[in-house]
């Protein structure tokens, strides 16, 4: 291995190597791993002792990834029980979606190759075998807050088999809800990144390895972006990045909608006591409010044309959270011309890429195999993706990038398919999914959520986990609480 100078025992940053979060600070467990295939520190629950405050005081507050063995025991959980590959396509199928795309079986997704599909025939493509095809998140579109929907195509067509707010994670407020899905025998990497929500993923086919790093180990991880600021929480902000909340809400909005909700309070009690000459001026205050609201909207959207995704605190070519993509990561040899669109799907054609799907909308160009195979190519690096290539040995890590904390510094452990992890924002995961098409290759589905910014362990602070009633707001005054059907209960301010 050569040598190498000893880092320290604590999480706790200190002198060079953690400089860029010292905001962080790291949590352990005080419970040792209760499987033997759990090695430094994943935890695992069962999910029947898995009640929303255990989740709470022992993972979510305490910021550490913990692994239910278990799924969703909502009432309207039926996804692990329906989720047949005839049920896709046929609830699903006609869905046009946008998918990762590699051209050689060893190398890794994300590198911004993609192609237009229906996604009945990426279910046909993986079935087949086909291992060069990745799902990850789809456009979901922003609403008037500039917040993204929380579900996009296929998701949408699928909603009524899963909750939209389990109740395991308490009152976390969900930002967006996700398939993953491909087929790789021999095991494919997502490659070293970060979320920046909270993530709970549940695995319906296939396994998955994690590979973990703390928050705290930031600005050691060698990103494309340079860390600016860690919060408390772990949410993580770059340079050229708008410095959110913790939570990951934008301060100048949360005062614009605490003062609407002031105005509107005050125009209630005008209206209540019948008095005409204070109810014309709390009229006047609201439509000042609602002016000055209008116009930080504005200006909010004029500072970037990426503003739909720096809003909510995710990097400009935001497209999904896999290198496998938070987004993609570069091509190696950088190289995204026409000619290499074309290369990978001559590549892919050579390969038998032969689906038997009609031609849909958004495949206008496709051949006479119904998908258009040249790729879009996005080379792009997002500042969450680390530079580091996991594959190497460890001395040939530390030869390129010296401050990499060492293997015994993260976590390890296996998810199998019927089992969900926990994992903290602001957590590096390197993800190697192994699924072959027999066994229906590897699928998953995630909720993202906002983070907390309220770490109390207490029952109350579950109830709470927000500082501010922001996000709750934000989901009750949207169309989602109607598809929800459970109430909320908080009493922050």
């Amino acid at each position: 291995m050569g040598k190498r100078k000893a880092q320290s025992e604590s999480c706790e940053p200190s002198g060079k190597r953690s400089q860029k979060a010292e905001a962080f600070r790291c949590t352990r467990q005080s419970e040792e791993a209760t499987s033997a295939d759990q090695l430094r520190g994943v935890k695992r629950l069962q999910t029947v002792t898995a009640t929303a405050q255990k989740l709470w005081r022992e993972a979510v507050a305490a910021r550490w990834p913990v692994i239910i063995e278990g799924e969703l025991k909502d009432p309207e959980w039926r996804a692990s029980s329906k989720w047949t590959n005839e049920y896709l396509q046929h609830r699903a199928g006609g869905s046009n979606v946008l998918v990762e795309q590699k051209l050689e079986s060893s190398e890794g997704f994300g590198k911004g190759r993609k192609v237009h599909m229906t996604f009945g025939q990426l279910v046909q493509q993986l079935h087949k075998g086909n291992d060069s095809l990745y799902l990850t998140t789809q456009e979901a579109g922003v609403d008037g807050d500039g917040h993204p929907h929380v579900m996009g195509f296929p998701v949408k067509e699928l909603k009524g088999d899963f909750p939209l707010r389990p109740e395991c994670m308490g009152n976390l407020v969900p930002q967006q809800i996700n398939l993953w899905m491909g087929a790789a025998p021999n095991g494919a990497s997502s490659g070293l990144h970060h979320d920046f929500h909270d993530n709970l993923y549940i695995l319906l086919r296939g396994r998955k390895r994690f590979r973990l790093y703390p928050p705290c180990e930031a600005g050691n991880m060698y990103t494309h972006g340079q860390v600016q600021h860690v919060h408390p929480n772990g949410r993580i902000i770059y340079k050229g990045q708008p410095m959110l909340s913790a939570d990951g809400s934008d301060p100048g909005a949360v005062k614009q909608w605490q003062r609407q909700q002031a105005a509107e309070s005050d125009l209630a009690d005008a209206e209540e006591a019948g008095a005409k000459a204070r109810l014309r001026e709390a009229e006047q205050a609201l439509e000042v409010v609602l002016d000055a609201q209008l116009g930080f909207r504005r200006e909010s959207n004029a500072s970037s044309e990426d503003d739909d995704a720096s809003s909510f605190g995710l990097p400009a070519n935001f497209k999904d959270d896999y290198i496998d993509s938070e987004a993609e990561a570069s091509s190696s040899d950088g190289d995204s011309s026409p000619n290499r669109a074309a290369a990978v799907g001559s590549a892919l054609q050579a390969r038998g890429c032969q689906p038997d799907c009609k031609s849909s909308e958004a495949n206008h160009d496709a051949g006479p195999d119904g998908i258009n195979w040249e790729a879009n190519i996005d080379d792009s690096s997002p500042p969450s993706f680390s530079r580091v290539d996991l594959a190497q040995a460890e001395r040939d890590i530390w030869s390129q990038f010296p401050l990499f904390p060492a293997k015994d510094r993260g976590l390890e452990c296996e998810l199998k398919a019927g089992e969900m992890l926990y994992m903290p924002c602001g957590w590096f995961h390197e993800v190697r999914s192994y699924g072959n098409s027999k066994e229906g290759g590897h699928f998953a589905l995630n909720y993202w959520f906002h983070p907390p910014d309220n770490l109390d362990t207490s029952l109350k602070g579950m109830q709470n986990p927000y500082r501010t009633n922001y996000w709750h707001a934000h989901w009750a005054g949207s169309s989602r609480n109607e598809l929800c059907g459970r109430r909320l209960h908080y009493d922050n301010a």
